[in-house]
């Protein structure tokens, strides 16, 4: 089953929106992820566990534009499911968030990944995907 969050009062993204696929474990920081996310004109699919982002990017048929990854998931770890995600959707943005500085190694050979290291603003992560998606 997907988990979807639902926020009452969230504009509605123009059809030209970028779609985010935001994977987080702790679903009150999902929440505020999705909700700024959402406030700065963005699409979010938002998922709680590797599981239900590969559910949720299967029913967007790999329909998005860039993911956010926490890298220390119950179910997997964020290389994992970035990797799984890439061989099915092809390479796309990366954004890993984590507690730890010890990801550096997923971000090797891509380009296109990055790291937002906790505690970060919901503010600044909003701006680097704003800044990430507009390029594509």
């Amino acid at each position: 089953m997907l988990d979807y969050v639902e926020t009452p009062s969230t504009p509605i993204p123009s059809a030209t929106a970028r779609t985010v696929l935001v994977v987080e474990d702790d679903p009150s920081l999902l929440n505020v992820l999705t909700r700024f996310l959402q406030l700065g004109g963005l699409r979010v699919l938002p998922a709680g566990d590797a599981a239900t982002a590969m559910e949720v990017a299967d029913v967007v048929e790999g329909k998005y534009d860039m993911a956010v990854l926490d890298y220390n998931l119950p179910d997997h770890d964020g290389a994992q499911l970035y990797e799984e995600l890439r061989s099915r959707y092809g390479d796309k943005p990366v954004c890993f968030i984590s507690g730890d500085d010890l990801i550096d190694a997923a971000l090797e050979g891509h380009e296109s990944a990055m790291c937002l290291t906790k505690p970060f603003s919901p503010r600044q992560l909003v701006e680097l995907v704003q800044a990430f998606t507009a390029k594509g």
